[in-house]
């Protein structure tokens, strides 16, 4: 191709043609300029669209952590909400707790969630932002403010209750954030003895305890409304996600029910569901229960698990109680889209 325009232009110039030469060559840079133009103009095209495939999976995964993060801020502001309720109990109507549970909840009033870190970081790191994009950059604004907030730290306070129980001489109990009042080990009768009963409600009387109480109680509140804040910015970043890009989802895998009250009457192995509705997060599977307890879990793992107070049907917690079952089969149905289970009995 190149020697048939070289000879062309020798052609032109042997018969003294200059002017159509000009005209020629003029012509052939164009078209050069032409094809360099179109190659760059497909090269950004296709740059772009992988840009563009590289931020949606980025965005997904994004999505993604703050569903999990946004149902821990909301367990640990309900934690809190308790341990509120908790502090006007003692400080209020001491007369109407069991004596044995005061001390133990003396103790819990100053425990704390787990220090809450996002990790959307990671994910943001790779995200490439079309500047010319508006709707792009104001989800990375968003999204950026969130991870800010985020790393803030919450100041808390002393310990002013402890530290005067310990000085009294009350045996210090290992106090776990919500744990401990889930599996009730607050009022464990082999940890705390009569004296120790007595001593706490007598000191419950006393200027300190109850200044100590009102001082956690105001604590608890300010927590709570970080927290707040916090679930508040995650549910409006993926609201703005979905919005943008319709088919995200909602990324589960290997979703099971553990306890004793599955066939397998142990907390190790899993009754797996089968995924039948990816766009809502929808898992189903026929189980056989004998009337103890369980709970559904991601990836056989404790890190993702879900709990619930009511049987056979009711709302999911994060991190919640052992679900109550009945003995029979049933089609279990767990929506984690609206965080919800059902358990459908199955004729025999």
């Amino acid at each position: 191709m190149i020697k048939f325009f070289r000879r062309i232009r020798q052609r032109l110039l042997q018969e003294n043609r200059f002017t159509k030469y000009l005209l020629y060559a003029i012509g052939e840079i164009v078209l050069v300029v032409i094809g360099i133009l179109i190659a760059l103009r497909i090269n950004n095209w296709n740059e772009e669209r992988k840009r563009k495939e590289n931020y949606q999976a980025t965005i997904e995964q994004i999505y993604n952590v703050l569903e999990l993060e946004k149902q821990e801020l909301r367990s640990n502001i309900k934690g809190l909400d308790l341990q509120q309720r908790y502090a006007d109990s003692l400080y209020n109507y001491s007369d109407s707790l069991n004596i044995e549970q005061i001390p133990g909840l003396l103790f819990y009033m100053e425990s704390e969630p787990d220090v809450f870190t996002t990790s959307i970081a990671f994910h943001i790191q790779n995200m490439v932002v079309n500047p010319k994009d508006k709707s792009e950059n104001l989800l990375a604004r968003n999204l950026t403010n969130y991870l800010s907030q985020s790393s803030s730290d919450i100041a808390v306070s002393e310990n002013p209750i402890s530290t005067i129980l310990i000085k009294e001489g009350l045996p210090v109990p290992a106090v776990n954030f919500g744990y401990s009042l889930l599996m009730g080990t607050l009022n464990d009768p082999g940890y705390f003895k009569k004296k120790d009963w007595e001593k706490a409600k007598m000191l419950l009387q006393t200027q300190e305890i109850k200044t100590g109480l009102i001082q956690l109680a105001q604590q608890k509140d300010f927590e709570k409304n970080v927290f707040a804040q916090l679930a508040e910015m995650a549910t409006n970043s993926m609201a703005q996600i979905q919005n943008l890009y319709p088919d995200v989802r909602l990324l589960y895998e290997n979703i099971g029910i553990v306890g004793d009250g599955t066939s397998y009457k142990n907390w190790s192995n899993d009754v797996f569901l089968i995924q039948v509705d990816e766009k809502n997060a929808i898992w189903e599977a026929i189980v056989d229960l004998n009337g103890e307890d369980i709970k559904i879990r991601e990836n056989k793992s404790w890190n993702v698990n879900w709990g619930g107070a009511t049987f056979p049907k009711g709302e999911l917690e994060w991190f919640g109680p052992n679900i109550p079952t009945e003995k029979g089969k049933f089609r279990l149905v767990v929506n984690l889209s609206e965080k919800n289970y059902e358990f459908i009995p199955v004729a025999q």
